[in-house]
């Protein structure tokens, strides 16, 4: 899916998610609330390296990788009267993608958001969104070893991207269960790879690396300062 393609989606989804919680409880006297909240979760992604080395065509190609991680979550929720939500996330997890191509092989170590979001209760219990922002992944190079020095190239960098998705949380006495998808591209993975770094006349390669993230999530969160009353309270109408 093409960048203009996933932002046409995105402003689609979060319209949607607008005009689905303008219109419920309007009548209510409640004023809204700020909501604290921090969990766990577990992921499944899917990495995809696209490489360009570009003094070896033979080298240009893509490899991927799907590997399991998890990670923390922290943010903050307004819930306005109507039910709808305004919020900020962040997270930070491990992510071990480890991949290979050419006897080259790429890996990622970690990854990071931050992100707002939007959305809306379709039910006392049940919140819908989406959210977008900023995204950070930790990414590791090795190159080919050298046969007479045993010297190895290796390379290690911190990426930054963007990040869109969306999801659904279930709310049940202040323990709210949640899944949702996101999917992450981030800028070039760019550096000069040299054969042997004791030789100032060895063979210098430049490598492009794209990198793109498809992330599955499931976790639980704990609203802070919770009244269990929450979803009655929010959205009477929706009962």
């Amino acid at each position: 899916m093409t960048a203009n393609a996933i932002t046409r989606a995105t402003a689609a989804l979060l319209f949607c998610m607008a005009a689905l919680v303008s219109g419920p409880a309007q009548a209510q006297n409640y004023d809204g609330a700020g909501l604290l909240r921090f969990g766990v979760f577990g992921q499944m992604g899917h990495t995809t390296f696209d490489i360009d080395v570009r003094e070896l065509p033979e080298v240009r190609g893509s490899t991927s990788d799907t590997a399991f991680g998890g990670g923390v979550t922290f943010g903050y929720d307004y819930l306005f009267g109507n039910g709808m939500i305004l919020g900020i996330e962040g997270d930070i997890g491990l992510d071990t993608a480890d991949a290979g191509r050419n006897l080259r092989d790429f890996s990622t170590n970690f990854m990071a958001s931050i992100r707002g979001r939007i959305g809306g209760y379709v039910s006392p219990h049940l919140l819908l969104y989406a959210t977008g922002g900023v995204a950070f992944l930790g990414v590791e190079y090795d190159g080919l070893r050298d046969e007479l020095t045993g010297f190895r190239f290796s390379k290690d960098d911190t990426l930054t991207g963007w990040m869109v998705g969306g999801g659904a949380e279930f709310d049940w006495h202040g323990i709210v269960f949640f899944g949702e998808y996101l999917y992450a591209s981030y800028d070039s993975f760019s550096f000069t790879e040299v054969v042997d770094e004791t030789d100032p006349m060895a063979p210098a390669f430049r490598n492009d690396i794209d990198l793109d993230q498809h992330l599955f999530r499931f976790g639980v969160k704990f609203i802070i300062g919770h009244d269990h009353r929450v979803g009655e309270a929010y959205l009477p109408s929706l009962k």
